[in-house]
């Protein structure tokens, strides 16, 4: 059996002295009509795209009238090519604002959302009245199941095991990066596909072909990760679209045997999830435990 799917991980030009987030915004509808256009069945846009790099007294605009015209563009972008689009924003409901990632779906319906787990100080600084998410959604599109985790949400291994134990088929990860290091985050996005065995599909901003880029700069690196870990698609450093076709059904094989004992080949996923011990994983639940600060 096969599965096949195409997503796509949008990146735009981080916004610069000769590029305001306006100019920005409409690059990355750009890029995402070019995904369209290359059969893309569902793209990814970065963490925060309405307000990146915008100034905070902009930010009344920039969740209001604009976002409902971003909203309305998105949509229309998802309705001309028939695919699902990612659209992550700073989104105001109810009396807080919510690091929110805003599903569309073929016809440019919004049929969901994920808001953002774990905050940083920073987002609590700038937002005083933004809140932290309390559930991970899955969401059964017509191809499979996905589920999104939020930049710092990377950071929590537990994030990418409760997907995996929803049986989550691609994890989707809006993000901004710059450092520590390019590295770092590299490691750490290969390490929760392959801890879980789930494809992973990332997007951050780039810098603009007619800029040099250089460690310190957000770097980009919007991608799709295969189960064992690999790149599938890569943006690299510069503007552009990570996009591929996967295999949802193909599954991960392991040989657990050597040709000495034979042939074993077994699913990795299912033999992982035979062997979990829960029973041993509470210290995981107790608050207040494994805080020792920084190191």
């Amino acid at each position: 059996m096969t599965r096949l799917v195409r997503p796509a991980a949008i990146q735009p030009p981080h916004p610069y002295k000769d590029l305001s987030n306006a100019q920005m915004l409409q690059r990355s509808l750009e890029l995402l009509d070019d995904a369209g256009k290359q059969g893309a069945d569902i793209a990814l846009l970065p963490e925060l795209i309405n307000i990146f790099m915008v100034p905070p007294e902009q930010y009344p605009q920039k969740i209001g009238a604009e976002l409902d015209d971003l909203k309305r563009k998105t949509a229309e972008v998802a309705a001309r090519h028939r695919m699902y689009v990612i659209l992550p924003v700073l989104n105001p409901h109810k009396d807080h604002l919510h690091n929110s990632s805003l599903i569309f779906d073929r016809s440019g319906q919004i049929i969901g959302r994920y808001d953002k787990i774990h905050l940083t100080d920073q987002e609590y600084d700038e937002f005083p009245t933004i809140k932290a998410g309390d559930s991970f959604p899955v969401f059964d599109l017509d191809f499979g199941r996905i589920g999104i985790m939020t930049c710092a949400d990377c950071a929590f291994p537990e994030v990418a095991e409760i997907y995996d134990l929803q049986d989550v088929d691609i994890l989707f990860y809006p993000r901004w990066q710059s450092g520590p290091s390019e590295i770092f985050f590299e490691i750490q996005m290969r390490s929760r596909a392959i801890d879980h065995l789930i494809f992973l599909v990332s997007s951050s901003f780039g810098v603009s072909p007619n800029r040099a880029w250089k460690p310190g700069m957000l770097f980009g690196r919007s991608c799709i990760i295969g189960r064992d870990g690999t790149f599938i698609a890569d943006a690299g450093h510069i503007e552009g679209i990570a996009i591929a076709t996967i295999d949802l059904d193909r599954p991960q094989l392991m040989d657990v045997l050597d040709d000495v004992y034979g042939s074993d080949i077994r699913d990795v996923r299912t033999m992982r999830h035979a062997a979990r011990r829960p029973d041993l994983y509470g210290l995981l639940t107790k608050q207040g435990m494994g805080e020792r600060g920084p190191r």
